[in-house]
């Protein structure tokens, strides 16, 4: 359900960009605010009170919080939304998915090797895939905006950040309480920064359930549910079971927002997801 989750964010998030007029300069910061202070109302409620509250207490692990909420929640969730407003929900989530070829190429120029038969398959699946989802196969005709190419590679970077940032405080703390801290320094250092306070929102009945689904389902709920995936399956088989996420994104689009999609576009789709069944499942891919 998690892959879902997500999903059902995406969507409403492409929701309230068309229909809605909501800027995701204003909505990022209320969802990583939003879901910061759920996420931290509710570990004070549990037996990880102790474990939240302890961070803070340790200046260099507060420090690593903060710079990972800044340079990686924070980027990885504003470039997602801003490719959904640039594009929309389903070819933003598939974008994201080239992060673990940028993971891969971090893994080479760190080890000083070439990458495997394998990996430079992963490469030339995601090149070829974003090459067909940007142009249909045409290399003179760009059928994506600019934007939403740029924001989905920036998307896809963040991912690597928010991946690689945390990994010190994942092995001291739960991962939902590194969460709850990232989430409220990222939402708080985007809130400086684009200032949401400056624009006009009109709420009613849809206005609340977007907000709710994008908040306490895709946020909270979806992070919830993936840390414990991880713990139950492992990391590898969590983020394969993740992959559900841009299946459902681009039914959902198609089903209740009316997006279309060529033929063309769902083949480079299936390249870019199979990368990350490619590399997780060879295992080549730690950092």
């Amino acid at each position: 359900m998690t892959g879902v989750f997500w999903a059902i964010s995406g969507v409403f998030g492409q929701f309230l960009f068309e229909q809605r007029g909501i800027v995701p300069a204003w909505l990022v910061p209320i969802r990583l605010i939003s879901s910061g202070v759920l996420l931290f109302t509710y570990l004070l409620l549990t037996e990880k009170r102790a474990e939240l509250l302890s961070l803070p207490k340790c200046r260099r692990d507060f420090l690593h919080v903060i710079a990972a909420g800044v340079f990686g929640t924070m980027p990885a969730q504003a470039a997602f939304f801003y490719a959904v407003n640039a594009s929309n929900a389903a070819t933003a989530t598939v974008l994201q998915y080239v992060a673990p070829v940028f993971i891969l190429l971090i893994v080479c120029v760190r080890s000083r090797r070439r990458p495997t038969g394998v990996e430079l398959l992963a490469i030339v699946l995601a090149v070829g895939g974003i090459f067909l989802i940007a142009t249909h196969g045409d290399i003179h005709t760009l059928v994506m905006t600019t934007g939403g190419l740029l924001w989905g590679f920036a998307n896809a970077g963040g991912m690597v950040l928010n991946s690689v940032l945390p990994e010190g405080l994942y092995r001291k703390y739960s991962t939902q309480v590194v969460m709850a801290w990232a989430f409220l320094f990222g939402g708080a250092a985007l809130a400086l920064l684009t200032k949401p306070w400056q624009y006009e929102v009109r709420w009613n009945g849809e206005m609340l359930l977007a907000m709710f689904v994008i908040v306490v389902i895709g946020s909270v709920a979806a992070f919830g549910l993936y840390a414990v995936s991880v713990k139950l399956v492992g990391s590898s088989r969590a983020s394969l079971v993740a992959t559900s996420e841009p299946v459902a994104a681009t039914v959902l689009s198609v089903a209740f927002l009316g997006t279309s999609f060529a033929a063309v576009d769902l083949i480079g789709f299936a390249m870019i997801l199979s990368i990350a069944f490619i590399l997780t499942l060879t295992k080549k891919t730690e950092v």
